[in-house]
């Protein structure tokens, strides 16, 4: 709850406890005394496979959204272009999370344009506290040909 609440902006934790569920997917190997899991959430508006850090009590330190998170959806900008992820996809070693991911833009207007590619690459790492700090590596943005 917390991860998603700060996510999200959310002061009341008993809205994400009344409008979203949660889904146990995996338990990675733990990295010291720290315990990664992987969940599904999915609630209005939101959906993501997420990798919350849990202490040794169990209680939350640190979240990563491996794909998803609010609005999660195709989305429009204007009356023309509507922008959706095309492929997202992590790998999760020990304590190091490197996530991929491809999102394109159509034109929906009569003078047909080429796709807009949007292709990123985010480095995480599971501190010795358990946070996740992460940065991006990579940002490449092109026009896919016809």
């Amino acid at each position: 709850m917390p991860f998603i609440a700060k996510e999200l902006s959310v002061k009341d934790i008993t809205l994400i406890e009344n409008n979203l569920l949660a889904f146990f997917i995996a338990k990675q190997n733990k990295i010291g005394e720290f315990q990664p899991i992987v969940l599904y959430i999915t609630g209005d508006d939101y959906s993501s496979l997420t990798l919350i850090v849990l202490n040794k009590n169990n209680s939350p330190v640190g979240g990563f959204n491996l794909c998803g998170g609010l609005d999660s959806g195709p989305y429009s900008t204007g009356d023309s272009l509507t922008t959706y992820h095309a492929n997202s996809y992590s790998i999760i070693n020990p304590n190091q999370i490197i996530t991929y991911r491809i999102d394109q833009s159509d034109f929906a207007d009569s003078v047909k344009k080429p796709s807009i590619i949007d292709s990123s690459v985010f480095s995480s790492h599971i501190d010795k506290d358990g946070k996740i700090r992460t940065k991006q590596t990579v940002k490449a943005h092109f026009r896919k040909a016809k």
